[in-house]
């Protein structure tokens, strides 16, 4: 369930017009009031986004989306690698699972697969230009713009530990 949610979220931030801003969104389920928080920023040719619940963070989770129509026969690899760098920071390898998110091809992975994710969303809240993601032999960046107040507000919703 969680994913077909952060998938429509990420649609809807990409298929805007570019933000100007990282995007932050707060919600609460409404079986169990567990507090959610997603943030989103789309680039040329992807969008990056973040999701957590104050329930667990280790359910954290890091998204790209990219343009590419998901083909469900084709024969995807089990896990993708995936450098994120903001700024002139480290760059982290996150080995990423290819999943379907509203018709199109995404990446995927948590805290539980790759205890990189929150360092790089507290490097992403620090990053005063932009992140750089690299994937399938290509570069894409989005702006950092706006990332350290989203940031801040996703972990205030989520109660995330402070890197």
């Amino acid at each position: 369930m969680r994913l077909p949610i952060l998938a429509a979220v990420l649609l809807a931030a990409w298929t805007l017009p570019a933000a100007a801003a990282w995007d932050f969104e707060a919600d609460e389920d409404p079986l169990n009031d567990v507090k959610t928080g997603y943030i989103t920023q789309d680039g040329e040719a992807i969008a990056l986004a973040f999701k957590c619940w104050e329930s667990d963070p280790k359910e954290t989770m890091i998204m790209v989306l990219t343009p590419l129509r998901y083909d469900a026969a084709a024969n995807y690899k089990e896990l993708v690698e995936v450098q994120v760098r903001a700024d002139k920071g480290e760059v982290r390898t996150l080995k990423m699972k290819p999943t379907e998110a509203s018709g199109f091809l995404s990446l995927m992975t948590n805290v539980y697969h790759e205890p990189d994710v929150l360092p790089i969303l507290a490097e992403i809240g620090k990053a005063q230009k932009r992140i750089a993601i690299g994937m399938m032999d290509k570069v894409h960046t989005v702006s950092a713009t706006g990332s350290a107040k989203a940031v801040k507000q996703l972990s205030a919703q989520c109660k995330l530990p402070s890197e």
